[in-house]
Protein backbone atom coordinates (compact mmCIF):
# COMPACT_ATOMS: atom_id res chain seq x y z
CA UNK A 1 0.00 0.00 0.00
CA UNK A 2 1.45 3.07 -1.17
CA UNK A 3 1.93 6.15 1.72
CA UNK A 4 0.41 9.56 0.12
CA UNK A 5 3.42 12.59 0.53
CA UNK A 6 1.81 14.02 3.16
CA UNK A 7 2.16 11.46 5.72
CA UNK A 8 5.53 9.95 4.61
CA UNK A 9 7.06 12.51 7.35
CA UNK A 10 4.91 10.53 10.36
CA UNK A 11 7.14 7.08 9.42
CA UNK A 12 10.40 9.02 9.03
CA UNK A 13 13.22 7.55 10.77
CA UNK A 14 16.71 8.09 11.18
CA UNK A 15 20.11 5.84 10.38
CA UNK A 16 23.88 6.93 11.62
CA UNK A 17 23.76 8.13 7.52
CA UNK A 18 20.32 9.73 6.75
CA UNK A 19 16.78 10.22 7.20
CA UNK A 20 14.36 7.62 5.74
CA UNK A 21 10.68 7.86 5.33
CA UNK A 22 8.67 5.06 3.27
CA UNK A 23 7.03 5.33 0.58
CA UNK A 24 5.07 2.08 1.02
CA UNK A 25 3.23 0.92 4.30
CA UNK A 26 5.95 -1.11 6.21
CA UNK A 27 4.87 -3.63 9.26
CA UNK A 28 4.49 -2.05 12.61
CA UNK A 29 2.73 0.93 11.66
CA UNK A 30 -0.07 2.00 14.21
CA UNK A 31 -3.70 1.32 12.86
CA UNK A 32 -2.24 0.00 9.22
CA UNK A 33 -3.56 -3.33 9.94
CA UNK A 34 -7.51 -1.99 10.61
CA UNK A 35 -6.88 -0.05 7.52
CA UNK A 36 -5.26 -2.61 5.48
CA UNK A 37 -8.67 -4.96 6.13
CA UNK A 38 -10.97 -2.16 5.96
CA UNK A 39 -9.09 -1.35 2.21
CA UNK A 40 -9.29 -5.28 1.00
CA UNK A 41 -13.08 -6.14 2.17
CA UNK A 42 -13.90 -2.75 0.09
CA UNK A 43 -12.68 -4.19 -3.34
CA UNK A 44 -13.18 -7.83 -2.38
CA UNK A 45 -16.72 -8.16 -0.62
CA UNK A 46 -18.07 -8.03 -3.75
CA UNK A 47 -16.75 -11.43 -5.14
CA UNK A 48 -18.18 -14.42 -3.47
CA UNK A 49 -15.26 -16.48 -4.32
CA UNK A 50 -12.99 -14.65 -2.69
CA UNK A 51 -12.10 -14.79 1.32
CA UNK A 52 -9.62 -12.00 2.13
CA UNK A 53 -7.54 -11.87 5.47
CA UNK A 54 -5.07 -8.97 5.71
CA UNK A 55 -2.62 -9.40 3.24
CA UNK A 56 -4.07 -13.42 2.17
CA UNK A 57 -6.47 -13.45 -0.07
CA UNK A 58 -7.44 -16.97 -1.10
CA UNK A 59 -9.84 -17.62 -4.42
CA UNK A 60 -12.62 -20.39 -4.79
CA UNK A 61 -13.07 -22.23 -8.07
CA UNK A 62 -15.19 -25.12 -9.28
CA UNK A 63 -12.96 -25.66 -12.25
CA UNK A 64 -10.02 -24.53 -13.59
CA UNK A 65 -12.12 -22.66 -16.47
CA UNK A 66 -13.35 -20.79 -13.65
CA UNK A 67 -10.26 -20.11 -11.78
CA UNK A 68 -8.68 -18.39 -14.30
CA UNK A 69 -11.85 -16.14 -14.80
CA UNK A 70 -11.28 -15.59 -10.78
CA UNK A 71 -7.62 -14.94 -11.32
CA UNK A 72 -8.33 -12.27 -13.90
CA UNK A 73 -10.85 -10.72 -12.07
CA UNK A 74 -8.94 -9.94 -8.66
CA UNK A 75 -5.67 -9.19 -10.77
CA UNK A 76 -7.82 -6.17 -12.38
CA UNK A 77 -8.89 -5.08 -9.23
CA UNK A 78 -4.97 -5.29 -7.82
CA UNK A 79 -3.51 -3.38 -11.03
CA UNK A 80 -6.50 -1.11 -10.84
CA UNK A 81 -5.44 -0.29 -7.07
CA UNK A 82 -1.94 -0.18 -7.60
CA UNK A 83 -1.22 -2.97 -5.18
CA UNK A 84 1.16 -5.46 -5.65
CA UNK A 85 1.29 -9.33 -5.58
CA UNK A 86 4.88 -11.12 -4.26
CA UNK A 87 4.95 -13.42 -6.95
CA UNK A 88 7.26 -16.15 -4.69
CA UNK A 89 4.52 -16.31 -2.22
CA UNK A 90 1.50 -17.12 -4.79
CA UNK A 91 0.33 -20.25 -5.77
CA UNK A 92 -2.02 -20.85 -8.44
CA UNK A 93 -4.22 -23.59 -9.65
CA UNK A 94 -3.54 -25.61 -6.48
CA UNK A 95 -6.10 -28.17 -5.55
CA UNK A 96 -6.16 -27.79 -1.78
CA UNK A 97 -4.10 -24.66 0.09
CA UNK A 98 -2.95 -24.30 3.59
CA UNK A 99 -5.08 -20.99 4.96
CA UNK A 100 -5.29 -19.47 8.42
CA UNK A 101 -4.41 -22.65 10.53
CA UNK A 102 -6.28 -24.90 7.92
CA UNK A 103 -6.09 -27.13 4.75
CA UNK A 104 -8.63 -26.46 2.30
CA UNK A 105 -9.83 -28.87 -0.38
CA UNK A 106 -12.32 -31.02 -2.49
CA UNK A 107 -12.39 -33.01 0.58
CA UNK A 108 -13.49 -30.33 3.08
CA UNK A 109 -11.62 -28.12 5.83
CA UNK A 110 -9.21 -29.85 8.19
CA UNK A 111 -6.50 -28.78 10.80
CA UNK A 112 -3.33 -28.00 9.30
CA UNK A 113 -1.05 -31.21 9.69
CA UNK A 114 1.94 -28.22 11.45
CA UNK A 115 -0.81 -27.46 13.82
CA UNK A 116 -1.40 -30.81 15.07
CA UNK A 117 2.27 -31.38 15.00
CA UNK A 118 2.36 -27.95 16.93
CA UNK A 119 -0.10 -29.83 19.45
CA UNK A 120 1.41 -32.91 19.92
CA UNK A 121 5.02 -31.65 20.93
CA UNK A 122 3.29 -29.01 23.35
CA UNK A 123 4.98 -29.14 26.89
CA UNK A 124 2.71 -29.62 29.96
CA UNK A 125 2.00 -26.01 30.90
CA UNK A 126 3.42 -24.77 34.25
CA UNK A 127 1.49 -22.00 35.30
CA UNK A 128 -1.57 -19.79 33.98
CA UNK A 129 -0.26 -17.86 31.20
CA UNK A 130 1.28 -21.33 29.37
CA UNK A 131 -2.40 -22.96 30.13
CA UNK A 132 -3.89 -19.92 28.44
CA UNK A 133 -1.65 -19.61 25.62
CA UNK A 134 -2.40 -23.59 24.90
CA UNK A 135 -6.37 -23.25 25.60
CA UNK A 136 -6.15 -20.28 22.71
CA UNK A 137 -4.63 -22.89 20.51
CA UNK A 138 -7.00 -25.26 21.09
CA UNK A 139 -9.78 -23.15 20.84
CA UNK A 140 -9.95 -21.60 17.74
CA UNK A 141 -10.24 -25.38 16.43
CA UNK A 142 -13.21 -26.18 18.72
CA UNK A 143 -15.41 -26.67 15.90
CA UNK A 144 -13.82 -29.90 14.76
CA UNK A 145 -14.13 -31.13 18.84
CA UNK A 146 -17.34 -32.91 20.03
CA UNK A 147 -17.85 -31.58 23.57
CA UNK A 148 -14.94 -28.90 23.59
CA UNK A 149 -16.67 -26.78 26.46
CA UNK A 150 -16.96 -29.73 28.38
CA UNK A 151 -13.75 -31.63 28.35
CA UNK A 152 -12.42 -27.80 28.77
CA UNK A 153 -13.83 -26.42 31.71
CA UNK A 154 -11.06 -27.82 34.31
CA UNK A 155 -8.54 -26.15 32.52
CA UNK A 156 -10.25 -23.01 32.35
CA UNK A 157 -11.06 -23.02 36.10
CA UNK A 158 -7.47 -22.78 36.70
CA UNK A 159 -7.22 -19.82 35.01
CA UNK A 160 -9.78 -17.64 36.83
CA UNK A 161 -7.75 -15.00 38.98
CA UNK A 162 -8.44 -16.38 42.09
CA UNK A 163 -8.09 -20.29 41.66
CA UNK A 164 -4.52 -21.72 43.27
CA UNK A 165 -2.47 -23.40 40.82
CA UNK A 166 -2.78 -27.30 41.34
CA UNK A 167 -2.16 -29.59 38.32
CA UNK A 168 -4.62 -32.27 39.62
CA UNK A 169 -5.93 -35.49 37.80
CA UNK A 170 -8.85 -33.55 36.28
CA UNK A 171 -7.06 -30.94 34.74
CA UNK A 172 -4.44 -33.55 33.27
CA UNK A 173 -7.56 -35.71 31.49
CA UNK A 174 -8.74 -33.04 30.05
CA UNK A 175 -5.31 -31.50 28.90
CA UNK A 176 -5.20 -34.58 27.00
CA UNK A 177 -7.89 -35.64 25.83
CA UNK A 178 -7.85 -32.08 23.67
CA UNK A 179 -4.44 -32.93 22.68
CA UNK A 180 -5.80 -36.57 21.40
CA UNK A 181 -9.03 -34.66 19.89
CA UNK A 182 -6.98 -32.43 18.18
CA UNK A 183 -4.47 -34.48 16.37
CA UNK A 184 -7.64 -37.04 15.49
CA UNK A 185 -9.77 -34.01 14.01
CA UNK A 186 -12.23 -34.97 11.10
CA UNK A 187 -12.76 -33.04 7.75
CA UNK A 188 -15.30 -31.15 7.94
CA UNK A 189 -16.78 -31.10 4.44
CA UNK A 190 -18.22 -27.97 2.86
CA UNK A 191 -21.67 -26.79 2.76
CA UNK A 192 -23.67 -28.22 0.10
CA UNK A 193 -26.57 -24.84 0.12
CA UNK A 194 -28.83 -27.22 -2.20
CA UNK A 195 -29.82 -29.76 0.45
CA UNK A 196 -31.33 -28.94 4.25
CA UNK A 197 -29.61 -28.39 7.24
CA UNK A 198 -29.98 -30.39 10.54
CA UNK A 199 -29.29 -27.96 13.67
CA UNK A 200 -29.28 -30.30 17.23
CA UNK A 201 -29.01 -28.95 20.46
CA UNK A 202 -28.43 -30.48 23.56
CA UNK A 203 -27.74 -29.03 27.56
CA UNK A 204 -26.86 -29.67 30.65
CA UNK A 205 -26.16 -28.02 33.40
CA UNK A 206 -22.51 -27.54 32.86
CA UNK A 207 -22.55 -26.44 29.37
CA UNK A 208 -24.82 -26.58 26.01
CA UNK A 209 -23.98 -27.67 22.60
CA UNK A 210 -25.46 -27.93 19.03
CA UNK A 211 -24.04 -29.69 16.03
CA UNK A 212 -25.40 -28.43 11.69
CA UNK A 213 -24.91 -31.23 10.15
CA UNK A 214 -26.28 -33.12 7.08
CA UNK A 215 -26.91 -35.98 6.47
CA UNK A 216 -23.44 -38.92 5.82
CA UNK A 217 -21.20 -35.90 6.16
CA UNK A 218 -19.00 -34.45 9.41
CA UNK A 219 -20.79 -32.02 11.60
CA UNK A 220 -19.57 -28.45 12.46
CA UNK A 221 -19.82 -28.59 16.43
CA UNK A 222 -20.26 -25.58 18.78
CA UNK A 223 -19.44 -26.21 22.75
CA UNK A 224 -19.59 -23.14 24.81
CA UNK A 225 -19.74 -23.13 28.14
CA UNK A 226 -23.23 -22.11 29.56
CA UNK A 227 -23.46 -18.62 30.73
CA UNK A 228 -24.29 -17.53 34.72
CA UNK A 229 -27.49 -16.24 33.23
CA UNK A 230 -28.89 -19.65 32.01
CA UNK A 231 -27.38 -21.99 34.45
CA UNK A 232 -31.06 -21.69 36.82
CA UNK A 233 -33.11 -22.63 33.34
CA UNK A 234 -34.31 -25.77 32.84
CA UNK A 235 -32.26 -28.50 30.43
CA UNK A 236 -35.61 -27.82 27.80
CA UNK A 237 -34.85 -24.03 28.27
CA UNK A 238 -31.40 -24.39 27.49
CA UNK A 239 -31.82 -26.11 24.63
CA UNK A 240 -33.70 -23.68 23.17
CA UNK A 241 -31.16 -21.13 23.70
CA UNK A 242 -30.18 -19.46 19.91
CA UNK A 243 -27.63 -21.70 18.39
CA UNK A 244 -25.87 -19.24 16.61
Amino acid sequence: MIVVKSSRPYTAFRTHKETYQWCVAPMGVAGMPGTWSRLMHKLFDKFEFVVVYLDDICICSKSMEEHVEHLRAVCLVLRREKLFAHLAKCSFGRSQVAFLGHVVSQAGVSVDPRKTEAIAKYPTPTNRKELVSFLGLAGYYRRFICDFAKIARPLRDLTKGDAPWNWIKSVEEGYLRLKRALQQAPTLKLPDFERPFIVTTDASGQCIGRVLSKSMTEPIIRSPSIRRSWIDMSVDGQRMRRSY
